[in-house]
């Protein structure tokens, strides 16, 4: 949570102006000024997430050992996380089951570890969508040329080309374009 700013929060659970004023609640050490000496300031959007302990030994000695019966030797440092009351929702629901706070948190760990992680899956299956069609008008009429470049937008769908030679950069182009086009002196096109 270290890396996560409070600009993060803006369009996926406040709005910027709810955004700000939550941030402008924490009080953050910046500086230093003209004097050399550090001072205290309202957050900003762009500030990260506060930390709750000033260092990582006030952390280790704050939160000592802590006794869990599941875990070998009944002794482990870290507290028990869910308890009642330690989640609070917005419209007032009361967060009785313990499993439904692991999920809510568990959701909230994982957007922060990958914020992109739902537009780049969005991104990926339109890059399939148009590959049946693709695929589907294929004649086995002309030599098959297999697209293996890197830089094709669906790699490895077979196309159709007359008069080019096999791997040609042109054939992968085809697949993003309209169904025929000229490359250089060659027509090439996906049957119909």
């Amino acid at each position: 949570m270290s890396l996560i700013s409070f600009r993060d929060l803006v369009g996926v659970a406040y709005t910027e102006g709810e955004t700000k004023a939550l941030a402008a609640e924490v009080k953050v050490v910046d500086g230093p000024n003209d004097e050399g000496e550090m001072f205290t300031r309202p957050g900003k959007l762009s500030d990260r997430f506060p930390q709750p302990y000033p260092n990582e030994q006030a952390a280790r000695f704050a939160n000592g050992l802590y006794y869990n019966p599941h875990f070998p030797g009944g002794v482990i440092s870290m507290p028990k996380m869910l308890q009642y009351g330690a989640v609070e929702y917005e419209d007032g629901t009361p967060p009785f089951e313990s499993q439904a706070m692991a999920k809510d948190i568990t959701e909230l760990l994982a957007w922060a570890a990958e914020p992109e992680m739902e537009e780049r899956k969005l991104v990926r299956k339109n890059e399939y969508r148009s590959v049946p069609v693709a695929v589907d008008g294929i004649q086995m009429d002309f030599p098959v040329v297999t697209c293996t470049y890197s830089s094709c937008l669906l790699p490895a769908v077979k196309v159709v080309c007359s008069e080019v030679p096999q791997g040609s950069p042109g054939c992968c182009q085809l697949i993003s374009s309209y169904p025929q086009e000229t490359i250089g002196d060659s027509q090439c096109y996906l049957p119909k």
